[in-house]
């Protein structure tokens, strides 16, 4: 009984939390929600950055959250604030462009791909998650190419996280094994004291190779 109390009393601030994220959204002309500019991203509409400093986080989070407490408000929010995601995925030149300028980690399309697709199993929505599954048409090799330090370090094991959430395919499986092909390249030639090592591990043990 303590447990289910305690369980209880955490979905009650999560709800008190969901209603304070609800409350600071700004609706956008064209019907979308975003919550301000994400950290470092001033080249990008914070409505299209990653899961952690743009809007997909909390849309997701909301999306989480009217899972668990059936909430329609939260739903909504979560659709509208994911809205603008969606409208980039039908392109594949402008998720690759997004890859480039964003990153492919945790500020960007990793994290978005997750988002998109976890949110969408949350509110049983196909539209989110055939958007999540678009990304896979775009050229993302190149963007690839171009992982610095940063991205080997904390980035990649957001986007082997968010190509694990989508449904198995050819393409995807390439895209993942380009991926840990980079990151065991990486294991290799980096030196050993580098913090880099981490996001690397990391990344191979998501996928068990």
């Amino acid at each position: 009984m303590v447990a289910r109390a305690e369980e209880s009393q955490y979905l009650a601030c999560a709800t008190r939390i969901g209603d304070m994220v609800c409350n600071a959204a700004r609706p956008t002309p064209n019907g979308s929600t975003w919550w301000g500019r994400g950290f470092d991203l001033s080249r990008l509409p914070c409505e299209l950055s990653g899961m952690f400093n743009g809007s997909s986080g909390e849309s997701w989070f909301l999306a989480r959250l009217a899972a668990e407490t059936g909430q329609e408000r939260f739903a909504q929010r979560a659709h509208s604030g994911l809205a603008p995601a969606v409208l980039l995925c039908e392109k594949s030149s402008r998720v690759s462009e997004y890859a480039l300028t964003a990153g492919v980690g945790i500020t960007g399309l990793g994290s978005l791909i997750f988002a998109l697709a976890d949110a969408g199993d949350c509110l049983d929505d196909e539209t989110l998650r055939s958007a999540a599954s678009n990304v896979l048409s775009a050229p993302l090799e190149h963007a690839l190419d171009e992982v610095g330090f940063a991205e080997l370090y904390w980035g990649l094991p957001m986007l082997v996280l968010g190509l694990l959430r989508l449904p198995r395919s050819i393409r995807r499986d390439v895209v993942l094994g380009e991926v840990l092909g980079r990151l065991k390249e990486a294991r290799r030639t980096e030196d050993p004291e580098s913090g880099a090592l981490l996001g690397i591990g990391i990344s191979i043990g998501i996928v068990g190779v």
